[in-house]
């Protein structure tokens, strides 16, 4: 069969030549495992393509064999010089001796296939292939929301898409010893983010998946391949949802604290409007003593009252300070100006004789305070005789 078709949509929609071969480098670790025990040893590669896998097993030292139908994918591999026939490639696998092969692959050809077809090629690897020999199926990842509905069926030759947990129980169940399931061909820069978009979810789960299962063999073999069969591949659906759920919590979780947050400030603004409240009651409060004052200071009563608040100021002033002080502030209120009161001695009699040290014309008075001064020295006078 030769059918432009499926070339022209392989080179459209599948990469490259160096992109498959590049994606094709994460089953290296399988076959470092089996390159001791069968040095050189055969490999086929059922639907083998353009050859990309061939050309990468070779490099490994091992001697690939392709077989697939279509005459233009096989030239393919032909002008790069690798080893290729066509025919069918479950008839090819059906005729093949047993314990022949080192690994046997199928790169997405198993969704091409009835589920007939699809056990028929597990048991005839297993028979065909050698101890410790490998199966390895790539196939698109159904996982992959935008696969499983969308990009599956731009070929239209494919039959249905494979579930992972069904491919890899299939390997089981037809008696291989182990198997592996590897999620495949997802971004770097998803798979690196701890965070996951909608999006992503529906559309970033590794678009491609793998099951490499292993025939049972001595201990020696199945132990070189352990460390491959570790190795945890990929990147699931439920890794994703599980990102976009702690996403959405610490979204939630900003959310409270803005809530918190909020009802703060509320309290805040509320506790500020009670303040300014509180300041005007109080202002109006000061404004209405003020009136009360000044009607109480414009009262007839006040007035008439003006001489006993005088005399009773005078009298307290008297007593906290004494005679000397009191006239000495009485002195300075009559002329106008500061006026020292000296002191004669510290005998309490000398007191009195300030007055006589004052003479009227050494102080500006008007005529009634000289006639208040010369009352007082009068007095003083007539209380020394």
């Amino acid at each position: 069969m030769s059918d432009p078709f499926y070339r022209a949509f392989e080179d459209e929609f599948r990469g490259s030549r160096d992109t498959i071969k590049q994606r094709l480098k994460v089953y290296a670790m399988f076959l470092r495992a089996l390159r001791e025990t069968y040095p050189a040893g055969p490999v086929l590669d059922l639907g083998c393509g353009r050859g990309e896998w061939l050309e990468l097993t070779q490099e490994h030292g091992f001697k690939p064999l392709g077989i697939d139908l279509d005459a233009g994918m096989l030239q393919a591999c032909r002008d790069i010089g690798l080893n290729t026939l066509q025919g069918d490639a479950l008839e090819y696998l059906a005729q093949s001796p047993d314990e022949s092969q080192v690994v046997i692959s199928a790169f997405h050809l198993v969704e091409h296939l009835t589920f007939d077809q699809l056990r028929s090629l597990v048991i005839e690897s297993l028979r065909v292939l050698k101890p410790g020999g490998l199966l390895i199926m790539e196939t698109p990842n159904p996982e992959n929301i935008q696969v499983a509905t969308n990009t599956f069926y731009f070929d239209p030759t494919h039959e249905r898409p494979v579930p992972p947990g069904l491919l890899s129980f299939l390997t089981a169940f037809c008696g291989f010893s182990r198997n592996k399931i590897l999620r495949l061909q997802e971004s770097p820069e998803v798979k690196r983010r701890k965070t996951a978009s909608l999006y992503d979810v529906l559309t970033a789960v590794s678009p491609d998946y793998a099951v490499v299962a292993q025939k049972h063999g001595p201990a020696d073999i199945l132990e070189r391949a352990d460390r491959a069969f570790s190795k945890d591949v990929g990147l699931t659906l439920n890794e994703l949802c599980k990102r976009h759920d702690q996403a959405n919590a610490t979204m939630g979780s900003g959310a409270a604290t803005f809530g918190e947050l909020e009802a703060k400030v509320e309290h805040t603004l509320a506790q500020a409007e009670h303040a300014l409240e509180m300041a005007a009651h109080a202002q109006d409060r000061a404004m209405r003593m003020e009136q009360a004052f000044q009607s109480l200071h414009a009262s007839r009563s006040w007035q008439l009252t003006r001489p006993l608040r005088w005399a009773n100021l005078q009298f307290s002033l008297l007593r906290a300070h004494g005679p000397r002080e009191r006239l000495t502030a009485l002195a300075r209120k009559l002329s106008g100006r500061r006026v020292e009161i000296p002191t004669i001695d510290a005998s309490p009699a000398s007191e009195v004789d300030v007055f006589a040290q004052v003479q009227p014309g050494s102080v500006p008075l008007s005529p009634h305070a000289r006639t208040i001064y010369r009352q007082l020295i009068d007095k003083i006078n007539a209380s020394r005789d």
